[in-house]
């Protein structure tokens, strides 16, 4: 199992910043690292720093991620052409 050294609990979460990356502002830490990998903590960590607008920062974390597959699901996300729905298994109305 591989270990995760940092999340965004580790950033001062706003309650804002908590419901935009988890859908829940009430959202612990120990629910959150259920089933937490290290490249989705990465790109959480990506997401957390593009919301905040220190582009710098989350290209840190996302040249960290180890997925090819993972980096390319992101940016799709990011560009809009994926909804997080569509991840879930739903639709990609977008």
């Amino acid at each position: 199992m591989l270990k995760i050294k940092e999340t965004i609990f580790d950033h001062d979460l706003t309650a804002d910043e908590l419901y935009k990356l988890t859908g829940f502002e009430d959202t612990t830490y120990k629910q959150y690292q259920i089933a937490l990998t290290p490249n989705c903590a990465l790109g959480d960590l990506w997401t957390l720093f593009k919301i905040r607008g220190d582009t710098q920062k989350a290209q840190e974390y996302f040249d960290r991620i180890k997925s090819k597959k993972y980096k390319w699901t992101l940016k799709f996300l990011e560009a809009g052409c994926l909804t997080p729905d569509y991840l879930r298994g739903g639709s990609n109305d977008v």
